[in-house]
Formats: structure tokens, C-alpha cells, sequence
């Protein structure tokens, strides 16, 4: 067996640094060190395990190796080195120390868009720049520095190329109210992922979280998943104060416990009711907990929500009690216990036929 070594190659610097999975591309591998043709005897890119037969240049004044990119199975980052010599049990091997002679060759596939899955942080205060973690696939690092973060409607932010599942930017400075935006992410600048597979929520100190709907507004004792639509809403597990990380929480009132609040965006969170004893109409509101320094308030306004004992209600009286069969009254008054508003559930029976839809106006 032959072996040819050269002197050591410091690093490789290639152009450029990414390619379509398709292959096909011209890879120029720029060696820090010039070689004398003559040591070059069949030399090769190496792109991973795959071996490129490749074609001494002068480049930039300097020895350079040009090859065809191979196609890829998938998109990956590959380790690219120069070798010489042909791949065989008995041909000749190594230009120089493999890992001295590394560079990175990133496949993406230019057809298609990046994707986005996760952003992290996922909110900071809008008055300063957070520095934010982008996760996804089919990055590439294209020349130039086109790639790009786009919070909304608020503008562009340069993107730092990581990985081919990260890249890092720094958040707009943003005015108004606490709220979320999709985020977007682009290799050229001009193509970007499609829109909310990432959210990234701008907290405003001066925003006062309201809570304005409560999906549904009622559950029977044992409790119930609970959507609650607002504006403002803030996920405190972000602002780390001096009491560490914050959590949301439902608070109902009429001593029952509060629940952990999930947060989705600054108009939604989810929560569950806890059960009741009895029933009953509680307050319901979002608190914070924890030390959110310069963050949202610690408590949202509030909104009624109702128990109602899951069995058949209670009638005891009855105004009117009676009626002309062939002009009947308009509407009759009941009394009685466990009453709840059920919308369209709620039946009056006069008897074994006769029914009529009718709303509770004051369960109790």
C-alpha cells in the first residue's frame, strides 16, 4: 500500500458552504498551504464518506481543489477533507490528517422553504432586543448574510446561521400594547417559512391583561378544560425576577384552588377548573406568580363562572301555575334549585309530550 502524504493542510475554506441535496454544484476547497502539483496525485474531495475526484486550480493566488457536489439523502451537515489517492483496500490513502483538513458542507433542499418549529425565548419585554433561538430545518448559511427573522409586521432581523435546525437573531424593538406575532425565518430574504409555526409575544409593562371570555362559562362539579379569551396576556414563565421563574395561574375564588395556566397567546390561555363542593357562581382571573421585574400586571380583570350540580334540577313553584289550553301564557317563572344556563339544553316538560326550550335567567 501507498501512501502519500504532504505537509499538513491547516484548513480548507470552501465555496460555498451549503448545496442542494440534488448535487451538481461546482465546490471550490481552498487549502491554506500550496501544494506542488506534482504531490497532488489523484486527489479527491471527500463530502462525508462519499470520495469526488477533483481537479487542482490556482485560486486567489493560492491552491485550490475543484470537485462536483454529490447529492445527498437527506439534509445534513458533512464533513468535507481532501484525500488523495483512490478508495481501496489497496489503493493509496490520506493527503493529511483527517479532522486538520475538515470543513462543513450544509445540504438543504433549494426548492423548498425552511421550516420553523420553536423559538426560544418565546417572548421579552418590546421596548429592548432579546437575543432568540430559532429551531426548524432546511437551514442553510446562502452567501451574503441574506438570512433573515421576520417578527410579524414589524420588520426584518438579521439571522445567524447555527446549525441546519438553528439560527439566532435578535427581536425587534417594538411599540404597543403586550402581543404575539408569528415568526418567520428565510435563507435568501426573500422566501420564508409559512406563518404560525412559531409565535414570539412582545410584553409591554404598560399593558393590563383582560380577560373577556371564558369558553365554556360554566362546568359541573368535577370541573372542566377552560379556554380563556382575552388581550395582554404575558407567559410569566419568561420574566425571570428575583423570586426565579414566574408561572399563570387560574384563580377562582369561593375557596377553591387555583390551577396552572397554559399560554398560547396574548389573547388565549387554557386552564382547568378545579372541582367545586357545590354549586355555585365563582370569580375567575389570571394572576402571576413569582417576581416579574418591569413585566405585565400580576392579575388580569375578571369574569363570572358558574357550578351547576351535573343532575336533574329541582322545580318547586311555577308563576303562572295554570293557563287557558287554547291561549296558553307567554312564559312561565320557575323557582326551584341546581338551575344553570345551558343555552340550548335547557328544556321545560309540561307533562309527558308538550316540551319548550326555555333560558335560566338566575341559577340557583
Amino acid at each position: 500500500m501507498t501512501i502519500l502524504l504532504l505537509s499538513a493542510v491547516a484548513a480548507i475554506v470552501i465555496e460555498p458552504e451549503y448545496a442542494d441535496v440534488h448535487g451538481g454544484a461546482t465546490l471550490t476547497l481552498t487549502l491554506a498551504h500550496a501544494h506542488p502539483s506534482t504531490s497532488m496525485q489523484r486527489p479527491h474531495c471527500v463530502i462525508g464518506e462519499v470520495w469526488v475526484p477533483a481537479v487542482l486550480v490556482t485560486h486567489n493566488a493560492g491552491s485550490a481543489l475543484r470537485c462536483t457536489v454529490p447529492a445527498s439523502p437527506d439534509l445534513a451537515s458533512h464533513a468535507v477533507s481532501v484525500m488523495a489517492g483512490e478508495r481501496s483496500e489497496s489503493g493509496d490513502l490520506l493527503l493529511s490528517e483527517q479532522g486538520e483538513t475538515q470543513a462543513t458542507l450544509v445540504y438543504y433542499k433549494a426548492a423548498e422553504l425552511p421550516t420553523l418549529s420553536a423559538v426560544s425565548p418565546s417572548a421579552g419585554l418590546a421596548g429592548a432586543p432579546t437575543e432568540v433561538r430559532l429551531f426548524g430545518s432546511n437551514f442553510a448559511p446562502l452567501g451574503g448574510g441574506t438570512a433573515r427573522c421576520a417578527f410579524g409586521a414589524v420588520g426584518l432581523s438579521v439571522a445567524t446561521f447555527v446549525s441546519p435546525t438553528e439560527l439566532k437573531c435578535e427581536s425587534p424593538v417594538v411599540e404597543g400594547d403586550t402581543h404575539s406575532v408569528a415568526v418567520q425565518v428565510s435563507n435568501d430574504g426573500y422566501r420564508f417559512s409559512p406563518q404560525q409555526a412559531a409565535l414570539y409575544t412582545f410584553g409591554n409593562p404598560e399593558t393590563e391583561p383582560q380577560l373577556r371570555k371564558v369558553v365554556p362559562d360554566l362546568s359541573p362539579l368535577v370541573g372542566a378544560q377552560l379556554e380563556l379569551h382575552g388581550y395582554g396576556f404575558y407567559p410569566a414563565a419568561q420574566a425571570r425576577g428575583r423570586g426565579g421563574p414566574g408561572a399563570l395561574v387560574c384563580d377562582f375564588g369561593g375557596g377553591l384552588p387555583p390551577t396552572n395556566a397554559s399560554f398560547v397567546t396574548s389573547t388565549l390561555l387554557r386552564c382547568k377548573a378545579p372541582a367545586s363542593p357545590q354549586p355555585q357562581t365563582v370569580t375567575l382571573s389570571v394572576r402571576a406568580l413569582g417576581a416579574a421585574e418591569g413585566m405585565v400586571p400580576l392579575r388580569s380583570t375578571a369574569r363570572a363562572f358558574t357550578y351547576y350540580a351535573d343532575a336533574p334540577p329541582t322545580v318547586t313553584a311555577a308563576s303562572p301555575s295554570y293557563g287557558d289550553m287554547a291561549e296558553p301564557p307567554p312564559y312561565v317563572q320557575l323557582a326551584g334549585r341546581g338551575f344553570a344556563p345551558l343555552g340550548g339544553r335547557l328544556t321545560c316538560a309540561f307533562g309527558e309530550k308538550h316540551e319548550a326550550p326555555r333560558r335560566s335567567l338566575t341559577p340557583a
